[in-house]
């Protein structure tokens, strides 16, 4: 296990935070895993996990042509802004995630067979190692992106 060297066990999460980039396109999970049946999670815990799902749902449910990406946002936070999980909604501590739509990304309705308003790019590749492994290439995301 990369980060950690704490075993998994019953009763616990376990967040995976992964990326992946085809074609230009990137994108950015973060993913929790309950070791453990439904019954076993704390209530707010489940109620946490219950929110996440409806609030994914809604959002896939809107991902249409013609659909503003930014209205599928304000939609996101009105629907988590009435729970007791909006402090700490995509982020914790002062590490929520700044969404601004500073360019036209968001802001055009989606086109046919996109799910993001957002042109592909080319990026530089970055070579990163691991211990016990020889180095390997990951494409780099455009910091650039939002500006």
């Amino acid at each position: 296990c990369l980060g950690s060297e704490t075993v998994w066990r019953p009763g616990t999460p376990l967040t995976v935070d992964m990326a992946f980039n085809f074609e230009g396109y990137g994108t950015d999970k973060t993913q929790t895993y309950w070791a453990g049946g439904p019954d076993s999670m704390p209530a707010e815990a489940r109620r946490a996990y219950d929110l996440c799902v409806e609030v994914q749902r809604a959002a896939a449910a809107s991902l249409r042509p013609g659909v503003v990406p930014s209205r599928i946002w304000r939609d996101v936070l009105d629907r988590v802004g009435d729970t007791p999980f909006a402090a700490g909604f995509m982020g914790l501590d002062g590490n929520q995630v700044p969404f601004r739509l500073r360019s036209d990304c968001g802001r055009r309705s989606l086109p046919p067979q996109r799910c993001s308003q957002c042109p592909p790019y080319r990026s530089r590749e970055y070579r990163f190692s691991a211990p016990e492994r020889e180095p390997y290439r990951l494409p780099a995301v455009r910091q650039s992106l939002w500006r």
